[in-house]
């Protein structure tokens, strides 16, 4: 399996360091056009079809040791910061919980900004719905409702 996830790591740092780039906004345009078109409501992309990387590349959580899931959990993170996009974890959470979640994120519809950041919420600050163990997460720290 080592051998897999070095050469997945490998096309992981290979689309980094080539990303897709964003047109120049025209000299009229206030917004750059795909922000304008995901303003207007255009199509979104996944952020697999971004990447050029499918979920199914993705050896299950169970066939990975810590340290491999750590690796390919790091390689992502710097491919999505290359793509703009800034993935929001509790900063209690072990690394190598973080995988299944990044990898699912293949799957998600997201807007390509092509500069600035768009920040992925993984907790959406609910308790009783925190897809983390909540000794992780900070969500149960959160009172909306008393204290706003």
């Amino acid at each position: 399996m080592q051998k897999y996830v070095n050469q997945l790591i490998e096309d992981i740092r290979a689309i980094t360091a080539d990303p897709i780039q964003a047109p120049e906004p025209q000299e009229d345009e206030v917004l750059p056009p795909q922000i304008e078109e995901w303003i207007q409501g255009g199509p979104l992309s996944t952020m697999g079809q971004l990447f050029g990387l499918e979920k199914m590349q993705f050896p299950p959580e169970d066939k990975l040791t810590t340290s491999q899931k750590e690796a390919i959990v790091d390689a992502m993170t710097i491919l999505c910061r290359a793509y703009h996009f800034n993935m929001i974890f509790p900063k209690k959470l072990p690394k190598a919980l973080r995988y299944t979640h990044i990898v699912d994120c293949l799957n998600r519809d997201v807007p390509f900004i092509g500069e600035g950041r768009f920040s992925l919420e993984f907790c959406y600050y609910e308790p009783e719905h925190c897809p983390f163990d909540l000794k992780y997460c900070d969500c149960k720290d959160f009172d909306f409702y008393n204290n706003p």
